[in-house]
């Protein structure tokens, strides 16, 4: 609807399956129908947790990109990965050279 919150998001192309943090979505005012979700991990290991089926629309920061997905709730998408401050390996790796990164804050949103 009618309210925004800005996140890190973490892209994976290859995934069976887009996720949200739950605190995300309650941020957001997302309301989904109640699932059960099996997650098969690269380890070989599953786990299964109570979920919710939200849609959510996604924005670039400068608006140039929009998409519109179904994700599902969990409490915290990324397990215990860390923010990166990408602005220290830009000078490292070429491909980050011409990247805008914004100000990095280790204690901001959540990671979705």
């Amino acid at each position: 609807g009618l309210k925004s919150i800005k996140i890190n998001a973490l892209l994976d192309d290859r995934s069976t399956a887009t996720y949200i943090n739950s605190d995300v979505a309650a941020e957001l005012g997302l309301i989904g129908k109640s699932r059960h979700v099996t997650v098969n991990m690269i380890n070989g290991r599953k786990t299964e947790f109570q979920s919710h089926a939200v849609d959510v629309e996604l924005h670039s920061l400068n608006r140039k990109m929009k998409i519109r997905i179904s994700a599902f709730t969990t409490d915290k998408v990324t397990g215990d990965m860390k923010a990166v401050n990408w602005k220290e390996y830009q000078k490292k790796w070429p491909h980050l050279r011409q990247s805008s990164f914004h100000r990095f804050n280790p204690t901001g949103p959540s990671i979705c």
